[in-house]
């Protein structure tokens, strides 16, 4: 399993927000949340851990509920935020 780090435009009321994904193989998962370094350091530890796709979505709702449970912050990364959309959508060819 190889995750990566996803780039999108997310649009509400009336305005455009960059958002950021996950994406192993097919599955992708869009609008996880507006803060890149947040997910890229899931993204990390998914790869880390060799996470199986299967548990991806639990991880990610767990991840966005508590992210300091899941990572080691140092003093300048302690103001992360979850906001967070969860949009689940295979890739279609």
């Amino acid at each position: 399993m190889n995750y990566e780090t996803t780039t999108g435009t997310c649009f509400l009321d009336g305005k455009t927000f960059q958002s950021y994904g996950i994406r192993c193989g097919t599955f992708l998962m869009e609008h996880i949340s507006s803060n890149r370094l947040l997910v890229e350091q899931l993204v990390f530890l998914c790869n880390q851990e060799k996470l199986e796709l299967i548990h991806l979505p639990g991880i990610v709702d767990d991840f966005l509920a508590d992210p300091q449970a899941y990572l080691s912050l140092s003093s300048n990364q302690s103001s992360f935020t979850a906001e967070g959309w969860l949009l689940y959508a295979p890739i279609t060819k």
